[in-house]
């Protein structure tokens, strides 16, 4: 799909957002600027979601609620770096990726449809944290990691974390995080009254929460660590599968507690939320280390 097609659609979903979260349509200027889109491209949008029923003219506020599938499925608007992240993700969560398996760049290239560069710079991104290591040719071997170094990138994602929560308090209502947190926020409350803490969908809101505070707040360091974050959590915290869905539910009450707290702009509480939230992963990772049957003692 080529990048333009992928942009439209990414700014479609973007749009969705911030009409979901109570925005309205004030003119095709206002509405180019708010995405950061051209004019050109601002209409584009004004008339798919006229056509799709979602506006009635070319101003105005919605006409009827935005569900989950009027937005452009993830794997229609990812650039190439989030469709390997997705697809990473979807193997360690399935368990076909796992300390000392082989992943070979030619055969992930062609099933992800994407350069076979794109692949390697990837791996060898990953490969600085010491989840991969070179083999021969193209393939590279999963690489287990010590828990000392689990300990030091886990504090130091503390660290960088609670300190984005100032910087988003003070973002103005007019920033296109708000209504992004919003839209992740309904997702949440989605999720827990219908599937519950189900690991594929619950992993994937919960990557893209945790990226958000990072993207937004512009902090570089954190937003690198993300990943290496991520696979340090889906490479080793396997619990059974009615303790994980339990964990994953809490987590995303927790997730709501620190939403709450950002949307009211209380600081204060938005910082102890997060410290908690943290806290709790940190010490269920860390359990799962000491317990690698999956029975929590």
């Amino acid at each position: 799909m080529a990048r333009s097609q992928r942009t439209f659609r990414l700014k479609y979903n973007e749009a969705l957002d911030f009409l979901a979260a109570g925005g309205r349509v004030e003119s095709i200027s206002g509405f180019a600027r708010k995405l950061a889109v051209s004019r050109t491209t601002a209409r584009s949008l004004i008339q798919q979601l006229r056509k799709r029923g979602l506006l009635d003219s070319d101003q105005g506020p919605l006409q009827r609620p935005v569900h989950q599938s009027d937005y452009y499925p993830r794997s229609q608007v990812l650039e190439t770096t989030e469709i390997l992240r997705s697809a990473f993700m979807n193997w360690i969560i399935r368990e076909q990726l796992r300390p000392g398996h082989y992943v070979d760049e030619a055969q992930i290239a062609t099933q992800l449809q994407i350069p076979m560069s794109n692949v390697r710079e990837f791996l060898i991104g990953l490969s600085k944290f010491g989840f991969f290591r070179k083999h021969r040719g193209r393939e590279w071997r999963v690489e287990p990691i010590t828990r000392d170094f689990i300990g030091q990138m886990l504090n130091l994602r503390r660290m960088l974390e609670v300190n984005s929560v100032a910087p988003l308090v003070g973002l103005p209502h007019s920033d296109p995080f708000w209504p992004t947190l919003q839209s992740i926020r309904t997702r949440h409350v989605e999720l827990l009254q219908t599937v519950g803490g189900e690991t594929l969908p619950f992993v994937e809101l919960d990557n893209r929460f945790h990226s958000l505070l990072n993207s937004a707040s512009e902090n570089r360091i954190m937003q690198v660590l993300q990943e290496a974050v991520f696979f340090i959590f889906h490479f080793h915290y396997r619990w059974g599968s009615s303790e994980e869905k339990a964990r994953n539910e809490q987590a995303m009450v927790e997730h709501l507690q620190i939403i709450d707290a950002l949307i009211e702009r209380d600081s204060d509480r938005a910082t102890s939320a997060l410290i908690a939230h943290l806290s709790t992963a940190q010490n269920t990772l860390v359990a799962s280390l000491e317990n690698p049957s999956g029975d929590i003692r």
